[in-house]
């Protein structure tokens, strides 16, 4: 599979997350499928809800300068992956930044978090420094599951994941997919 993006004027293409559909993840001799653009994914612009992605998948645009740096971490249908925004000071040696974690359903873009007064949201600030990727840890009984991500000093931040749910017979991490 070819994702090909030809120069954007006027825009910094490094900050994107992409999430693009395999037609064919067991490689069962479909031909191969040609190069997509941005153009054939849909933008996940705000919080989304599962019936607006069309085409072969969705991808998120974040601030100039906020770069993604974390692998991604895939758990009870949701993506996770760290951010990092640079300060722009003269001086790099006093040079900081600032962490954000975004958690979104890995079909569809739809944000996990909520803010204070419960709209979804698709991401966290998450103080700074430089995150670590995503460590889950998972509960007694599938219960109080926890996203662990630690940043440059040494601090470390826990935020609550989503419950396992025994009864869909769904998948827990990718890893698990079989032929």
């Amino acid at each position: 599979m070819n994702i090909g993006f030809d120069g954007l004027t006027g825009e910094d293409e490094n900050n994107r997350f992409y999430n693009v559909t395999d037609l064919d993840p067991y490689e069962q001799g479909v031909a191969p499928y040609g190069t997509l653009t941005e153009s054939d994914l849909t933008e996940i612009l705000g919080p989304s809800s599962c019936e607006n992605i069309t085409g072969r998948g969705f991808f998120l645009k974040t601030a100039d300068g906020e770069k993604f740096v974390t692998n991604a971490e895939i758990f009870q249908h949701y993506v996770f992956v760290g951010s990092f925004t640079p300060d722009t000071t003269a001086d790099p040696c006093t040079s900081k930044g600032n962490g954000t974690l975004y958690a979104f359903r890995v079909d569809c873009g739809q944000a996990l978090f909520s803010d204070s007064l419960g709209e979804p949201i698709i991401s966290i600030d998450i103080g700074e420094g430089m995150p670590t990727d995503p460590q889950i840890s998972v509960g007694v009984n599938g219960k109080d599951n926890r996203i662990y991500v630690e940043k440059s000093g040494a601090d470390l931040e826990s935020i609550a994941a989503p419950p396992l749910n025994f009864d869909d017979g769904s998948l827990i991490y990718w890893r698990e997919v079989t032929q």
